[in-house]
């Protein structure tokens, strides 16, 4: 399985932290996240691509669930 590409911008004008892209399956998220939220930003998007079918509701109900239980396990995004 290939894994979608993730970049990093501002997405502001969007009123976003993070867009999924289905035709080429890739990632965009906000770099000004905290790790935490980033943590959940990127299993938010990757959930949209692997699951196209599921709600908003559905997926930031799951997403946030397995941020959070990485986060309790020590799961961190390091940055530069």
């Amino acid at each position: 399985m290939k894994h979608p590409k993730v970049t990093e911008r501002k997405l502001g004008r969007e009123k976003a932290m993070g867009l999924a892209d289905f035709k080429t399956k890739s990632i965009e998220v906000d770099p000004r996240q905290t790790s935490k939220d980033m943590l959940d930003t990127l299993i938010h998007e990757w959930w949209h691509i692997e699951f196209p079918n599921d709600n908003e509701k559905r997926v930031a109900a799951k997403s946030k669930k397995l941020a959070n239980f990485l986060w309790k396990h020590k799961v961190r995004i390091l940055r530069k």
